[in-house]
């Protein structure tokens, strides 16, 4: 039936999100159990929320990564306005 776990088929995900995470390092979770959400939340679980800041070094590591992918400005902004094609 429509809508039911029958329509989920995790290789689908992860084939859209390998694509979509081409450039990044990623990892792929296998879960084993299925979270009811009948009335409930994803933010109603209670998990530690950490904010993630960069320090210096990985800040200016990004920064000479990108420069040197990019050494001409057009192609990092014409990479930039396609980001979501």
């Amino acid at each position: 039936p429509k809508g039911s776990d029958e329509d989920y088929d995790p290789r689908i995900y992860e084939s859209v999100y390998l694509q979509v995470l081409k450039h990044r390092r990623y990892e792929i979770t296998r879960l084993n159990i299925t979270l009811s959400t009948h009335s409930r939340s994803v933010y109603t679980f209670n998990m530690p929320v950490e904010e993630l800041i960069p320090n210096a070094s990985e800040v200016s590591h990004s920064i000479e990564e990108v420069e040197h992918t990019y050494p001409n400005l057009h192609g990092l902004e014409q990479e930039m306005e396609e980001w979501y094609a």
